[in-house]
């Protein structure tokens, strides 16, 4: 055990109870030999081992299970015990005999919060641990450095340069309006388009090319169309027609139509000038 501490170091030597006070002490005082005078060996009986019993962040070197292997498994509560009185990146060292196997006591060891643990078998049976505490504090914090608020630096050359596509002419970057990116199936697919003429300008109004698919020969076909529901303006027998149907008369061909201009002209359905039966 005596490889396990350094000189000054402050040990916590945890006892199992089947361990003889003779040999208690004589590892006792081996370990004290080591640590000198600058140094510290403390002693605590497994069956009394929590929290309140010992100081947090107290020891460098926690010993569990010696001289003899202790031969009942320490508990969650135990184990957490031994974690906060050890300082920060302490080292741990247990020797057990209680039936765990050696990943049963290594997955324990890392609940209680452990790391680095490492597990080999014991001379006596049982299974060998060592572990240490993390490199920090239980309960310590530390500050974040936040740049909220803060502007953007501003991009280096070397930035700049990894998105610049080419340091000559812009001009230059797509030969043949960027053919060379095409491939044999872009190709193919460009030549099977139908050849389309652009639709002549006549005056003020286009004219639809031969091969015309852009809709506008759909639309002329629409608007020579004839009308079905346009039918013969109906004369007006009191000439008040135009004024809304405040000033029509009951069988005005008009009623339920906005008011108009006179003479404008007001196509009638079919429907409209069939009188109601």
């Amino acid at each position: 055990m005596a490889s396990h501490v350094a000189q000054g170091q402050r040990v916590l030597l945890v006892t199992s109870a089947g361990a003889s006070q003779e040999a208690v002490d004589a590892l006792a005082a081996q370990l004290r030999d080591v640590v000198g005078a600058d140094g510290n060996v403390t002693l605590q009986p497994q069956d009394s081992l929590s929290s309140a019993s010992l100081s947090a962040a107290s020891y460098d070197v926690v010993l569990c299970g010696f001289p003899i292997a202790c031969t009942t498994t320490y508990t969650s509560e135990q184990l957490s015990a031994l974690a906060k009185a050890a300082i920060a990146a302490g080292k741990v060292h247990v020797c057990e005999n209680a039936g765990r196997s050696a990943d049963d006591v290594a997955a324990a060891l890392k609940f209680a919060g452990f790391v680095d643990v490492s597990t080999t078998s014991a001379d006596v049976g049982g299974v060998k641990a060592s572990c240490s505490t993390p490199d920090y504090a239980v309960g310590s914090s530390a500050q974040l450095k936040l740049s909220f608020g803060k502007k953007a630096p501003a991009p280096s050359e070397q930035t700049k340069a990894v998105w610049t596509l080419d340091g000559g002419d812009d001009d230059d970057l797509f030969q043949d309006d960027g053919e060379e990116f095409l491939d044999e199936v872009d190709i193919a697919m460009a030549s099977t388009a139908p050849e389309r003429d652009d639709c002549e300008v006549t005056g003020g109004s286009r004219k639809a090319c031969k091969n015309c698919t852009c809709g506008r020969a759909d639309a002329a076909a629409e608007d020579s169309a004839p009308n079905d529901t346009a039918a013969p303006v109906a004369a007006s027998s009191c000439g008040n027609c135009y004024l809304g149907d405040a000033f029509r008369c009951a069988t005005c061909p008009y009623l339920g139509m906005p008011a108009f201009k006179p003479g404008e002209q007001v196509k009638l359905s079919t429907r409209q000038l069939k009188a109601d039966a």
